[in-house]
């Protein structure tokens, strides 16, 4: 599984989780639209002279972190702090959203700002094209702007990076990631962050050693000591490359360090969901089915609290919930988790998402075992034709490939299970061997032997399954005794 490999909203400051309300809710929705339309032009004389230049950039200033603190991060639920959100102040963000360009002329640099933290509150509910939109609106600003705001273009750069790389849209990401570490550069500032988003943009490539690369240098750099949530976003992304490489001990303290840093941010950060769905995963990858069930049930009542409860967050644990059913054979059960985040994904995820892709897989696996021969069928035909013929190439697309030689298998289809393991070796080109998926595919291979009728062929690749398990997975876990049965020996 993947995380949402990150919404990223921009961070208000270690001050923000401490300000009070300045004003009850009822006038905040009035003040919004207002402040979003008046605050430049109630500040545009600076030409008068040096002092007032002055009193005017700081008044703007104050009031540009008004709007941000106290309004525009009420809506925002990746603000570090811990209120109740009221969907009357995001209806009234919907509505100002539309009128910042009338005072683009008067002050651009002003404009665009606006326009970047009205990205993040769009970016914080999943509404991606509306993220994309404002945050090109805010570029374009920037470069009108004098003097040129470098620093403050590179992190709006790095948000449309964010928000592209989360909507699966890789090339778009890249361009934005390469252009702010070269802006970042350039102006000597901002370079630590734009590396960090390029490391996670890597990570979403599935290009888990670059990843790794990039990041680990960032642990040392003073630039992020001071940034709680980049500090928090590194240790993540370093714990979701060191998660895929089968890096497991890694990435629990990696995920342990990000759940430190999300209890900084407040208790109803949806960090926190996010640290208790990423330390869950690990726990259903080395097979702690117990625990790992509990701290998800922890995170989606997380994300729940912070995003809504029909949000792409909110359902991310259940992913994680169904594999532990999976593993177990509860066929029903998975079945049941995975049609309701399908269902709640829908219209939020395209279709050709790869976390849509990978619950789809998982769910005509189950589906096949639980009996349900012809419905897995009509999915494995439309996947082959999607999959093998398209040739996609995308971040889960190996452990997909092996989803689906599951399903070939279940429904006695040699043939087609055949092609999916071809398929998986040309897929899992970028992954480095020894790794967990290249292990399972061997005792998929095995199997594979067994049923084509070559059983000392399948029972070497089995003994061959069992090794390469030994490396990542401890004794008794559901791959171990899935070897031990096909004749690769006793696995505990």
């Amino acid at each position: 599984m993947t995380d949402r490999t990150t919404p990223s909203a921009t961070d208000r400051g270690d001050d923000a989780a401490r300000s009070p309300r300045c004003i009850a809710w009822p006038a905040l929705c009035a003040l919004l639209g207002a402040s979003l339309l008046a605050m430049t032009a109630a500040y545009v004389s600076a030409e008068r002279g040096r002092d007032r230049a002055q009193a005017t950039a700081t008044q703007r200033e104050a009031a540009l972190r008004f709007v941000a603190d106290e309004i525009l991060g009420q809506a925002d639920p990746y603000a570090p702090r811990a209120v109740e959100r009221d969907p009357s102040v995001r209806a009234a963000i919907d509505r100002a959203a539309a009128t910042v360009d009338r005072r683009a002329e008067v002050d651009p640099a002003a404009a665009a700002t606006i326009h970047a933290l009205v990205g993040d509150v769009y970016f914080g509910h999943d509404e991606h094209a509306a993220a994309i939109d404002h945050y090109r609106r805010a570029l374009a600003l920037y470069r009108r702007a004098r003097p040129l705001q470098s620093d403050a273009m590179v992190r709006v750069e790095t948000s449309l990076c964010d928000v592209q790389r989360i909507a699966a849209r890789l090339i778009e990401a890249e361009a934005a990631c390469t252009a702010a570490l070269r802006r970042a550069r350039e102006a000597g500032t901002g370079v630590a962050l734009a590396t960090l988003k390029l490391g996670q943009l890597r990570g979403e490539q599935g290009r888990y050693r670059q990843s790794q690369a990039l990041l680990q240098p960032l642990l040392a750099d003073t630039a992020l000591l001071g940034d709680r949530k980049a500090r928090g976003e590194l240790h993540w992304a370093l714990g979701l490359a060191a998660r895929a490489l089968g890096q497991y001990p890694q990435a629990r303290a990696h995920f342990e360090q990000l759940a430190a840093v999300a209890h900084e941010l407040g208790p109803d950060s949806t960090w926190i969901g996010w640290a208790y769905n990423s330390l869950g995963s690990v726990l259903v990858e080395t097979g702690e089915y117990e625990r790992a069930d509990a701290m998800l049930v922890r995170a989606r009542s997380a994300f729940a609290r912070s995003q809504g409860p029909n949000q792409i967050e909110t359902y991310m644990p259940d992913a994680w919930r169904a594999e532990i059913r999976l593993q177990r054979g509860q066929w029903d059960e998975a079945i049941a988790m995975l049609r309701g985040i399908l269902a709640g994904w829908g219209g939020k995820l395209a279709a050709d998402h790869p976390l849509r892709l990978r619950i789809e897989a998982n769910l005509a696996w189950a589906l096949a075992m639980d009996g349900q021969r012809s419905l897995a069928g009509d999915m494995l035909e439309a996947t082959l034709r999607a999959e093998l013929l398209e040739r996609r190439d995308d971040r889960t697309a190996a452990y997909r490939t092996l989803r689906w030689t599951r399903t070939a298998l279940a429904l006695d289809r040699v043939a087609q299970a055949d092609e999916l393991l071809r398929a998986f070796d040309a897929a899992a080109s970028q992954l480095p061997d020894p790794h967990p998926l290249r292990a399972e595919a061997t005792c998929l291979r095995a199997r594979w032997l067994r049923v084509a009728g070559d059983g000392e062929a399948a029972r070497r690749e089995s003994r061959t399954c069992v090794q390469r398990l030994a490396a990542f997975y401890p004794p008794g876990h559901p791959l171990q005794r899935e070897a031990a049965a096909l004749g690769g020996g006793a696995s505990g």
